[in-house]
């Protein structure tokens, strides 16, 4: 048991540290919206984890990891020196609860790291209703943290990810999106027995979003 505890500590501390704000890439990311467009938008996701794994190797199916993860952002479109762009807030919170076998980590709740974010849209085709554009997201270092809880909202450092998308319509009501992104990563000298650092990090994505009518998509 002991054992299990000290490597879901590990495990699970960095997959939230990498994946609870992951830069996701939704449909409609990179529309082109008119200058002064205004846009607030409330995400929410929850998700529940029974397995833990190490590298390929299952070590416990009886364990119980839930994520409450929600994101207020803040979204103005305007032009500066003839430049379309989107520059944004975005503020994490939620909260993580574990149980079964590693029940002991305990749970963790409050606000996660706030990301400012700046969309620039370098390619806009009205007609063809295309669009590709650069986006980076600075993480600061404002979520609840400390190297003596199991869980945490927070990173305690500061991250820096660059995503460039292009989106265009396929056919009438069928929009095809693809990002790629990388990501800097700061250094947390305060983690559990020591310092954390990564590597860059890089992920590509893609969607398609046909759209129903006004109000729906799939």
């Amino acid at each position: 048991m002991k054992k299990i505890h000290t490597l879901a500590t590990s495990l699970l501390g960095l997959l939230f540290l990498q994946n609870v704000y992951a830069i996701d890439l939704d449909a409609g990311d990179y529309d082109y919206a008119p200058s002064g467009t205004n846009l607030a938008m409330l995400y929410y996701q929850h998700a529940s984890r029974d397995s833990l794994y190490n590298g390929n190797n299952r070590v416990s199916d009886s364990v119980e990891l839930k994520s409450d993860i929600g994101i207020a952002r803040y979204v103005h479109y305007m032009d500066v020196a003839g430049l379309h762009i989107a520059p944004q807030i975005l503020v994490p919170f939620g909260r993580l609860d574990a149980g079964k076998d590693i029940a002991s980590l305990g749970s963790s709740s409050g606000l996660g790291d706030i990301i400012l974010a700046n969309t620039f849209f370098i390619y806009h085709d009205k007609d063809k209703k295309s669009t590709f554009g650069i986006t980076p997201y600075l993480y600061l270092p404002t979520g609840k943290y400390s190297k003596y809880d199991d869980l945490n909202l927070g990173e305690n450092r500061v991250k820096l990810t660059v995503q460039g998308a292009y989106t265009t319509q396929l056919i009438d009501r069928l929009n095809w999106d693809i990002a790629g992104d990388f990501t800097i990563y700061g250094k947390n000298d305060d983690f559990i027995n020591g310092s954390l650092k990564q590597d860059l990090g890089f992920q590509v994505q893609t969607i398609a979003k046909y759209q129903i009518n006004h109000y729906s998509n799939l």
